[in-house]
């Protein structure tokens, strides 16, 4: 499979509950950079609702994965790579990509450097008690509510981003990638945190 190579890239960093889906979402809509939702493309996948060309095997252990509120590892970044290869493949003709849930750690932004260039990066700081007031304030009807946002899902959930995703910013600022760092409150709304994103563009 061809791809389009170092397409330009700008990562949103943050744990769950910090508003990185709608805000994709919203950038997409306002910039015309296609929105690559890791989470969202895993739970297509494992729900047999995502058009792949990934092996059951695959798809198994995509399902254990969110079951058990893991990363992908390193070794197994070839189902990371078919997965971002086919959202490229598809979204192509975008001068841009957003990227949500993925580089989650060092070594997959390492294995990313041949696919996306990452030019900007956006870290939503946010607490956990102000991540589970906006969980708890969205309401189940609210299609940014993940069916894992439990509170047991989300404790581990940030535990796993401070162990493994935090040092990701540090990774790019040694890198010199152009950074901004975001607070996010209980009622810090998308709209707030896109107009300063949206600068960059």
């Amino acid at each position: 499979m061809s791809i389009v190579g170092n397409m330009p890239a700008l990562l949103l960093i943050g744990p769950t509950g910090s508003g990185k889906s709608p805000l994709g979402a919203l950038l997409e809509k306002h910039t015309g950079w296609a929105h690559f939702d890791f989470g969202h493309e895993l739970r297509a996948i494992a729900r047999g609702a995502a058009d792949h060309d990934l092996a059951e095997s695959e798809v198994e252990y995509i399902t254990e994965l969110l079951s058990n509120h893991e990363l992908f590892p390193d070794e197994e970044f070839d189902t990371v790579k078919k997965i971002l290869e086919s959202f490229l493949e598809k979204n192509g003709h975008a001068p841009g990509v957003i990227l949500n849930g993925l580089p989650r750690h060092v070594g997959q932004a390492k294995d990313m450097n041949r696919m996306v260039e990452i030019k900007k990066v956006a870290v939503l700081n946010c607490t956990l008690r102000d991540a589970t007031a906006r969980i708890a304030r969205r309401g189940t009807s609210d299609p940014a509510v993940k069916p894992d946002d439990t509170h047991g899902a989300v404790l581990a959930k940030f535990s796993t981003f401070a162990e493994e995703t935090i040092p990701l910013v540090d990774h790019y600022r040694n890198s010199d990638t152009d950074i901004i760092d975001v607070i996010v409150e209980s009622g810090t709304t998308e709209s707030n945190i896109a107009s300063r994103i949206l600068e960059w563009f």
